[in-house]
């Protein structure tokens, strides 16, 4: 006889309207780490679980199904901070970490199907940033979004092949940046051919972090010259 889901529901009490982050415990001993705003609650789950349940959710979900014992729902839930995508993305790579790449999927690494080695050294660079902390995190997270799809390789006939040189690579990479900056994959890229010359990652995203932390101090001291502007000069006290 099958489950009634419609019985299944969650051991945590959860405020209408606030963001949460959750980890899904699968069969298999997977997991899966997704957000939801609490707006809508069907039978005793919030929607975005019960879609879980009823396989309407993940692809992810749909192949490893979420563990149900004595009708209660096994999962993780948690307030998400202000920048929601972030944390996702964020505690999926610490869950990667700890459990193994291909033990876990949520965020923008979703893909149903294992890992293979050369995308791990994509995910393994992520999880590099993670373990910096979570402000460093976001540093890069951020700039992230200032990327396009051709930012992963240049064009030059004199210089060698290097680190980022594989298709895998190039697709998991435009995938991890259209999530972070919301918008939908196209898995259209610029021709490649014999001239194709592919950057190495890490130089160009410690200048661009550099760059993008440059633009927040100029910024800050524009708006500190402002206010200072604003506040009306004190007369010099005489000794």
């Amino acid at each position: 006889m099958g489950k009634n889901f419609d019985k299944v529901e969650i051991s945590y009490e959860l405020i209408t309207n606030k963001r949460y982050i959750y980890k899904l415990c699968l069969e298999k001993r997977k997991e899966y780490i997704g957000f939801f705003e609490n707006k809508k609650i069907i039978n005793k789950l919030p929607e975005r679980l019960w879609k879980h349940i009823h396989k309407e959710g993940a692809k992810y979900t749909k192949k490893y199904k979420p563990k149900i014992q004595e009708n209660i729902l096994q999962c993780t839930i948690h307030e998400a901070n202000t920048n929601a995508f972030a944390h996702e993305m964020f505690y999926t790579l610490e869950r990667m970490n700890y459990r193994g790449i291909n033990k876990v999927r949520g965020g923008p690494f979703i893909w149903v199907r294992d890992y293979n080695t050369k995308e791990k050294i994509v995910i393994n660079f992520f999880i590099d940033e993670m373990k910096k902390g979570w402000n460093s995190f976001v540093d890069c997270y951020e700039t992230f979004k200032l990327f396009n799809y051709d930012d992963f390789y240049v064009y030059s006939s004199s210089i060698l092949p290097s680190k980022l040189k594989y298709q895998q690579q190039i697709n998991l990479f435009n995938f991890i940046t259209n999530h972070i900056k919301e918008c939908k994959f196209q898995q259209k890229c610029r021709a490649r051919d014999k001239n194709t010359v592919y950057i190495r990652l890490e130089p160009a995203l410690n200048e661009i972090k550099r760059l993008h932390r440059e633009n927040q101090n100029l910024r800050k001291r524009k708006l500190d010259d402002d206010s200072d502007d604003d506040t009306p000069s004190r007369k010099k006290r005489k000794i």
